[in-house]
């Protein structure tokens, strides 16, 4: 399922397996998850295209990455079901939180009925001077 989102967790930064990655290839796992959470097979074609990188370079990456054992030979990015789980889609359990509310009652424009409410005096308008003052203009 393609999510706009996905977790990382702050211990990124203590994986030894990421930290023993050169640079610019902690960059290229952090493009794999964004990867990974647009689509769900990942094929090398693919990958080329969104990091924009010859074939060598996704070659070169996709054996590493295999070797560190975070995805394997189809680009599957192991644990990602482990860390990034369906709960995380609040839609559903938002949409349950609103039709259990009860609707506010609204006044309607036509009814007459509208309760005053305004504690404020006009102050806008010339009509209240007018009246009050017997001011013309």
């Amino acid at each position: 399922m393609a999510l706009p989102w996905f977790r990382l967790y702050s211990d990124l930064l203590d994986n030894p397996k990421i930290q023993m990655l050169p640079e610019h290839m902690r960059y290229r796992y952090v493009a794999l998850l964004c990867s990974r959470c647009k689509l769900e097979h990942l094929t090398d074609q693919i990958i080329a295209f969104q990091w924009r990188l010859p074939p060598a370079d996704v070659q070169e990456t996709k054996s590493l990455f295999i070797g560190l054992g975070v995805i394997d030979e189809n680009w599957t990015v192991l644990n990602w079901v482990k860390r990034q789980f369906v709960s995380d889609d609040s839609g559903a359990r938002v949409k349950k939180h609103r039709a259990n509310v009860t609707p506010m009652k609204r006044y309607s424009n036509g009814s007459g009925n509208t309760p005053d409410t305004d504690t404020e005096p006009d102050t806008d308008s010339s009509a209240p001077v007018k009246r009050y003052f017997g001011v013309s203009h």
